[in-house]
């Protein structure tokens, strides 16, 4: 956990608004993380950063309309963690046909051979006409 700094009003509309930590105004914390009070209740989500460069403030969104904070008190954030990489999965073997099996269309397609035509083309082929 990490403090992002303390309350210093709640506006009309409910939003949060604390003034940053003099460490953390150099290393502003990303947008959208949890924020937590003392009692690592949490309180809101980050919602944006504003002010000048120098002192910036953090405007928290409440998670819900009865949250109440007082002016001075201190909230923290926690930095979620980088989402894991999704491992490829492995391609499964090709199946090996037995002496005297016909090949399949898949198996023709996996030498490279077109597969049989089908529908009305196949049909027209035939001589038996367009569809009905």
């Amino acid at each position: 956990m990490k403090r992002l700094g303390t309350v210093l009003h709640m506006t009309r509309n409910g939003y949060i608004v604390a003034r940053l930590e003099k460490e953390e105004a150099e290393k502003l914390p990303p947008l959208n993380v949890p924020v937590y009070d003392r009692d690592l209740k949490k309180i809101g989500t980050l919602l944006d950063i504003i002010g000048p460069v120098k002192n910036p403030y953090a405007v928290v969104k409440p998670a819900n309309k009865e949250i109440k904070v007082y002016e001075g008190e201190p909230l923290y954030y926690k930095i979620p963690r980088p989402p894991r990489k999704r491992q490829k999965r492995a391609k499964k073997p090709t199946r090996e046909r037995r002496s005297g099996q016909r090949k399949t269309p898949r198996d023709a397609k996996a030498q490279g051979r077109p597969r049989p035509r089908r529908g009305r083309a196949r049909r027209e082929r035939r001589g038996r006409g367009a569809k009905r």
